[in-house]
């Protein structure tokens, strides 16, 4: 009597597919969803960076009974003027967001040039990251390789309504936050805190045909545009304002790569994430400290 051959357990070709096939479609189904999560982290500590900033705007206002200037920069012709290099709000905000090591380490007496040669004892401070300044979500990184490889800010103050290149760089004279030597408070913001802008964020990233170029921590490089610290360019006239939050037709506005829209902070401290869709003369509205214009309701 014959012995029958036990029976094989395991798989076949089809079974062992079929499996495969199934972790295919459970990884394709997974991956967004991990994504997503792992950007609305990104955007959370983008958010926290925000209120950390507008914070310690307040301290230094509290403090210096004015928001800090846009940018400033030495007289033409001074004992320590080189290259037009300004230093900017985010300079002057370091020892309001425990930032003291690098702001006990800057002479204001100079400018902020990355050049030991020159005798400027501030050489070598601009290249240093913070991460305060920088958006998670950015992939270009905390170095500007666009200006120098420079600390990049991907927080932008608000400028106002006027462009950037208009000859006039007067004193408050643009209804915004941070312009050239700037001395705005809380007195001036007569549209109310809770309706303007106060920071606003770029990405270093090429999208479109625009170069967005985020900026530098510590100022503007070259020229009082040349980083873009700011936002707001555009019209003067709101009916013309035709560029809005993540646009890929222009530049020096506000672009994140947050799906959407992008965060700003408020001159009350708050943060909202505005979308892309936003109604442009709005948009202008809030940009503006002093226009009068209503806001409507959300």
């Amino acid at each position: 009597m014959s012995e029958r051959a036990p029976a094989r357990s395991g798989f076949t070709l089809v079974e062992l597919l079929v499996v495969i096939a199934i972790i295919g479609v459970l990884i394709a189904l997974l991956l967004p969803a991990v994504q997503q999560a792992r950007e609305a982290a990104r955007r959370m500590q983008c958010t926290n960076n925000l209120k950390q900033l507008a914070l310690g705007t307040h301290n230094y206002h509290d403090t210096l009974g004015v928001f800090p200037s846009g940018w400033i920069r030495q007289t033409v012709g001074g004992p320590n003027y080189q290259n037009n290099n300004f230093w900017g709000w985010g300079a002057l905000l370091l020892p309001y967001i425990e930032q003291n090591n690098i702001a006990d380490r800057i002479d204001f007496g100079w400018e902020w040039v990355n050049n030991s040669s020159l005798g400027n004892p501030n050489a070598g401070l601009s290249t240093t990251p913070i991460n305060a300044y920088v958006c998670p979500s950015d992939i270009t990184g905390p170095l500007n390789g666009k200006e120098n490889n420079n600390g990049t800010s991907n927080y932008i103050g608000s400028y106002g309504n006027k462009g950037l290149n208009t000859s006039s760089f007067v004193t408050n004279a643009h209804q915004g936050i941070f312009t050239r030597d700037s001395h705005v408070g809380l007195r001036d913001i007569t549209d109310g805190t809770s309706n303007t802008i106060l920071f606003g964020e770029r990405t270093g990233k090429t999208v479109g045909s625009s170069d967005f170029k985020a900026g530098l921590w510590v100022g503007p490089r070259s020229n009082e545009s040349g980083s873009y610290t700011c936002i707001g360019r555009g019209p003067d006239s709101a009916t013309n304002y035709t560029n809005g939050i993540n646009s890929t037709n222009t530049w020096g506005l506000a672009h994140s790569l947050h799906p959407g829209g992008a965060n700003f902070a408020l001159c009350d401290g708050s943060v909202r994430f505005y979308a892309e869709t936003i109604n442009l003369v709005v948009y202008q509205y809030l940009i503006q400290r002093d226009d009068g214009q209503v806001i409507p309701s959300e």
